[in-house]
């Protein structure tokens, strides 16, 4: 049984029968292949410790690991975005774009309310009012500013 905060996991077979089961709380957590070596590795150690009269397994590769998700289909287009299926990967300037158009779209969104209060109110805005109208534009401000800093910055790829 698999924790419920188990994002990610990894069986391998022990010489000797068995399974090894590991898992991470981390998405993604056994994609290098040097995590999954050290876990045949591991998992060779420990049949060898459980099953002395087993025999050891000759290439601690990766070849005996079954993907759990090979019908998975990977949207983008370029070849770099399809030996990735993290989204943070293929989808990196949707998500880096997004604060600013939440923040813009905020940001027209009271401004029109506030134009239509202004029309329609011939005695004046309650003064509750413009400070919430405030304090919203500082947040959409905010939002949008964000947005356009996280456009700058080029993130650098893991490996």
């Amino acid at each position: 049984v698999v924790p419920r905060d188990a994002e990610s996991a990894l069986t391998k077979p022990l010489p000797g029968g068995g399974l090894l089961v590991m898992w991470s709380a981390l998405p993604r957590a056994f994609d290098r292949s040097a995590d999954r070596l050290w876990i045949a590795g591991v998992a060779a150690k420990l049949g060898a410790a459980l099953y002395p009269d087993a025999q050891l397994p000759q290439n601690l590769g990766v070849n005996s690991e079954q993907c759990f998700e090979p019908d998975v289909p990977l949207l983008g287009g370029s070849d770099d975005e399809l030996a990735s299926r993290d989204p943070f990967a293929r989808f990196g300037q949707q998500i880096r774009i997004s604060p600013g158009i939440v923040g813009l779209v905020a940001l027209s969104i009271q401004t029109v309310n506030r134009v239509n209060l202004m029309n329609s109110n011939p005695l004046g805005i309650d003064p509750g009012q413009s400070r919430a109208d405030l304090v919203a534009g500082c947040l959409a401000a905010t939002l949008f500013l964000q947005g356009m800093l996280w456009l700058s910055e080029t993130p650098y790829d893991p490996e």
